[in-house]
């Protein structure tokens, strides 16, 4: 059997959410959610005023 090498281990895998998600928070919030695998595409910023017009049902980060 193979040993897997730390590089490997630590490889991010991109994540399998085809949702939009809905950021309150800092540039570092979402660049955090970028670094994560998640697609930047698929990022909305907003702010606290703004929350009450996203979609029911959708996810929010704070």
């Amino acid at each position: 059997m193979g040993q897997a090498s730390l590089s490997t281990v630590n490889e991010l895998a991109p994540m399998g959410i085809n949702v939009t998600i809905y950021v309150v928070g800092p540039a570092t919030l979402i660049q955090g959610l970028i670094n994560a695998g998640i697609n930047q595409s698929l990022i909305k910023p907003t702010t606290t005023n703004q929350i009450t017009n996203t979609p029911n049902n959708s996810i929010g980060r704070t």
